[in-house]
């Protein structure tokens, strides 16, 4: 069983079965932690995650919420599911340092078609705008991070990612949330 309000970045992955995520560092509905860690995100302090429960739950989308240190999921296997793969990287603390507490994070930039940086507080109509961005890239990394360490994210982001295209996205406080680039206009001539 978790404990009450334990954020899931404190959660290591494991095969006992006593944390809702995968030994590959995915959450699991299939354990039985899933359903109590679920219901804490629902009716606790984290009602925003609910999007992010949902899609578990109907199995639309893998998702995995990661903190700080030298532990990332597996990613190699993700490329024969064909279910989207959303990975939070948490760095929103008062303790955040950035990339540099992240050593797998260039890992898991070079994985993802997508990066996104979010600097405002969680609210549950980012985390569905996530998983959107999740569909239609298949692979999404979403960095949560303070403004003291944005500059330091979008830098490793653009560093991992292909010069011409750092594909990424930035949720800004008191902005509206859209993660998709506006579509290039076919003009006839």
């Amino acid at each position: 069983m978790v404990a009450a309000r334990t954020p899931l970045a404190l959660l290591a992955p494991d095969s006992d079965h006593s944390t809702p995520m995968r030994p590959d560092g995915f959450l699991d509905l299939h354990n039985p932690a899933f359903e109590a860690w679920a219901d804490q995100m629902r009716d606790g302090g984290e009602a925003y995650f609910t999007p992010l429960v949902e899609a578990v739950e109907a199995g639309l989308c893998r998702v995995a919420i990661i903190g700080p240190g030298p532990r990332l999921p597996r990613l190699k296997g993700t490329y024969s599911d064909r279910r989207p793969h959303l990975v939070i990287l948490q760095d929103a603390d008062a303790g955040s340092t950035g990339p540099g507490s992240f050593p797998m994070a260039g890992a898991a930039l070079r994985w993802a078609y997508r990066s996104i940086i979010r600097l405002a507080e969680p609210a549950a109509e980012q985390y569905g705008a996530a998983l959107n961005c999740a569909r239609r890239y298949q692979r999404v990394v979403m960095v949560e991070t303070t403004t003291t360490n944005a500059e330091a994210w979008a830098e490793a982001i653009a560093t991992a990612a292909s010069p011409r295209d750092p594909n990424m996205a930035v949720i800004q406080p008191g902005e509206p949330v859209n993660l998709m680039p506006a579509r290039k206009r076919r003009t006839r001539g």
